[in-house]
């Protein structure tokens, strides 16, 4: 069982993601209430290939495997967060505070949250600001940089596949796959492990 908190283009994108990897028989989703009509025919959607849906509010959320894609930050304090879960937050900003989250972790030790999104390569990136944008660069830019948001390296590998289609407007699951398999194959994997600038020990 999953869930889905922020049920626009990138959560459901991921949902879609995790359903070509594994089965997923039952999913919540949880959005804000003025998405009811959207979220009434995702389920429809999703009931009609076998997954038993629950439309809940965030509170009511305690799947173990939790995707948070929210447009607003701060939307989930971390304690509130169900013991047990993991939750890959690909929020901007994040939808669980990140100091909370860790300040959990480190403590209590009964949830994992994650930070999602961001791509590197087998050699971490070096980010060359602009010599005009160096000084506003140095303030923002972590010196070690866990790697860039998807969002970002789409531009890239629009340049290196041209072929691929051009997006203007939310993505549609076969867009998504075709830049997956694009990223792929230029060599792009997953950051580390890691929320915010910190990462997580390996062992």
């Amino acid at each position: 069982m999953s869930a889905v908190l922020g049920c626009g283009a990138i959560g459901l994108g991921a949902l879609a993601a995790l359903r070509r990897r594994v089965a997923v028989a039952e999913v919540q989703l949880c959005d804000r209430p003025e998405a009811a009509a959207r979220l009434n025919r995702l389920a429809e959607s999703l009931a009609a290939d076998g997954v038993r849906v629950s439309l809940r509010s965030r509170d009511q959320l305690d799947a173990p495997l939790i995707l948070a894609a929210t447009s607003e930050g701060g939307v989930w304090p971390a304690e509130a967060l169900p013991v047990g879960c993991v939750l890959i937050d690909d929020s901007f900003p994040p939808a669980v505070p990140v100091e909370g989250a860790w300040a959990r972790m480190d403590s209590a030790g009964d949830v994992i949250v994650l930070g999602g999104g961001l791509l590197t390569t087998a050699q971490p990136p070096a980010l060359t600001p602009a010599p005009d944008l160096r000084s506003a660069a140095a303030a923002i830019l972590p010196a070690d940089p866990l790697g860039l948001p998807g969002c970002q390296w789409e531009a890239l590998v629009l340049a290196a596949r041209p072929g691929l289609p051009r997006i203007t407007g939310p993505v549609t699951e076969l867009e998504a796959s075709a830049y997956a398999e694009a990223a792929r194959a230029l060599g792009l994997v997953a950051a580390p492990l890691h929320l915010g600038a910190r990462r997580f020990p390996l062992d």
